[in-house]
C-alpha cells in the first residue's frame, strides 16, 4: 500500500468468487487512523464489483475495525489471543 510514493502498509485479499475476503491487512503505525484501510477497502469494492469480508481468525484491532464498520460481518468471528 503507497500513499504518494511511501510505502505504508501490506494486503493481502482472497477473491472468493462472490465476494472478496480480506487476509490481512497492516498500517504503518504512524500512518494508522488516517482512514487509509477505510479508504482501501471501499477501492477493492469497487475495483472488483463485490463486497469485501473479513478473514475467519482477526486481531484485536481488525475486529474493532470491523464492528465500527461492518459489525454485522464480524458476529460469529474469533479474535486472536495475542492481539495483533
Amino acid at each position: 500500500i503507497f500513499k504518494g510514493r511511501e510505502h505504508v502498509g501490506n494486503a493481502y485479499i482472497r477473491d472468493l468468487g462472490d465476494r472478496v475476503q480480506m487476509d490481512l491487512i497492516d498500517i504503518d503505525e504512524k500512518h494508522q487512523r488516517k482512514g487509509i484501510a477505510t479508504s482501501l477497502y471501499s477501492k477493492i469494492e469497487r475495483d472488483y464489483g463485490k463486497p469485501i469480508v473479513p478473514d475467519d481468525q482477526l486481531s484485536a484491532k481488525a475486529m474493532k475495525f470491523w464492528r465500527k464498520h461492518r459489525p454485522e460481518q464480524v458476529a460469529n468471528h474469533i479474535v486472536l489471543s495475542d492481539g495483533s
